[in-house]
């Protein structure tokens, strides 16, 4: 039996947990809830809960902030939040699971039937990269979760040369030479990575521009980057590159 705590300052959200979670998911035992952070670190160390649904906004802080004060994180968490763009993001950049406001029954469950099958990985390790993704105002130094099928890395943004799509999967490639294969989207990287002056040249192809050093012409054209790989350049996406380019 999983174990389950909800930290979350809304009664009828709160409710809305209970009743899915006693109806769709006979494995779990909510042992306690909680409705802010002081409440969530005692109900946690009491408790020691496999799985913690973890709301973003307490009235005594943030999740964040509840995280940092425990000891040690040896639980899966699944944050829950409303549309608050800076801490969804952040949520997405460490690759903890999350469930959006108002909340959508059949998103809850997969989310913790996920976490019921996940394997044990270090939640230090992403709540470090989270704070320093929360707290750093640079881009130079921003981080990001790269989880792959054995192993958990912690990656600066600006290392990243390239991404490349394989199958649902993607391949991120770095300035060290260094191939990760993780178990996400290339559409998900392109939403995080965009405003890190990241391109998306080709369906299967997003490329840091930091990188790029020189652009093919013939057909549709190539990029070569500063790794030496050659990145295919869709028909489509010619003009917008060629656009981006001259602006430089």
């Amino acid at each position: 039996m999983l174990k389950l705590i909800i930290v979350e300052d809304s009664v009828s959200v709160t409710a809305l947990f209970l009743d899915a979670l006693s109806t769709y998911c006979k494995d779990v035992s909510v042992v306690s809830t909680a409705g802010s952070v002081a409440d969530g670190v005692k109900a946690i160390t009491l408790h020691k809960p496999d799985l913690v649904i973890l709301d973003v906004e307490l009235p005594d802080g943030t999740g964040f902030d509840m995280l940092r004060q425990l000891p040690e994180i040896n639980f899966k968490v699944i944050f829950s939040t409303a549309h608050q763009e800076y801490a969804l993001q952040a949520i997405k950049f460490c690759a903890f699971d999350y469930i959006l406001k108002p909340i959508v029954t059949t998103e809850l469950i997969s989310a913790v039937q996920r976490a019921q099958v996940a394997h044990n990985t270090s939640l230090q390790l992403n709540l470090e990269a989270l704070s320093t993704h929360i707290n750093q105002q640079t881009k130079d130094l921003k981080k990001i979760v790269l989880k792959s099928h054995d192993s958990i890395d912690v990656v600066t943004i600006k290392d990243i040369v390239r991404c490349e799509s394989e199958k649902g999967y993607t391949f991120i490639f770095l300035k060290n030479g260094k191939r990760i294969l993780v178990s996400r989207n290339l559409s998900e990287y392109e939403d995080l990575l965009l405003e890190f002056n990241f391109f998306r040249v080709h369906q299967s192809h997003l490329i840091n521009l930091d990188y790029l050093e020189k652009y093919k012409k013939q057909d549709s054209g190539f990029v070569i980057m500063s790794d030496k790989s050659e990145v295919p350049v869709s028909s489509r996406k010619k003009n917008a590159l060629l656009q981006h380019l001259n602006n430089l």
